[in-house]
């Protein structure tokens, strides 16, 4: 056999094989949940862990897709037209581990200052009667470890100029699931919804 057949023949085997998965791709990463966000009353507090993936190898080819630690997390808190005050003001945000680790985000000793934040206007479609507003808290790298974990979260509602009216207290369960899985290139375009 001749030197471009051969070459013609390594190409077609190559195309059988990838043009069917598009690329093997090698799964690894993190889905972070809050078992127990607020979804309903005049004060909710939602919590959000969303892990930056990164991606080493060849795209369409070999791939592998993994996070990093430390995971942002971002806050929510959400109040609406019942409860008085405009801003945010977070005494203290901790993750607290199982193992008694305790990561302070917020308050005495921890690596961020609480701030007044002011509330911006919010729409929550299931509720069109009521008027909401959102305030936004940003922690880039708070999460160190991918182990379940509490977020206590304590603040006040309030204007700023004086007293705080409204106490923001909540103990939310963060619990992290490990996904593996080897995934073809055609999985991958469907998932992101090309």
């Amino acid at each position: 056999m001749s030197r471009n057949k051969k070459v013609l023949l390594a190409l077609v085997l190559f195309l059988a094989v990838w043009v069917p998965t598009l690329g093997l791709h090698w799964f690894d990463a993190m889905r972070v949940y809050c078992r127990n966000c607020d979804a309903e009353g005049s004060l909710r507090v939602w919590a959000f862990v969303r892990p930056e993936h990164r991606f080493l190898g060849i795209p369409f080819l070999l791939g592998l897709y993994h996070d990093r630690l430390p995971y942002p997390l971002d806050l929510a808190i959400t109040a609406d037209d019942q409860i008085a005050g405009s801003a945010v003001r977070l005494r203290s945000v901790r993750i607290e581990y199982a193992d008694g680790e305790v990561v302070e985000l917020v308050g005495e000793g921890g690596i961020r200052t609480g701030e007044l934040v002011p509330f911006e206007p919010w729409n929550a479609k299931e509720t069109p009667e009521r008027s909401f507003r959102r305030a936004r808290f940003a922690f880039p790298d708070a999460v160190p470890y991918r182990d379940d974990f509490e977020l206590v979260i304590e603040g006040t509602v309030g204007d700023g100029e004086r007293d705080a009216t409204t106490p923001v207290e909540r103990r939310l369960r963060i619990e992290p699931d490990k996904e593996r899985a080897l995934v073809t290139g055609w999985e991958f375009i469907e998932g992101a919804g090309v």
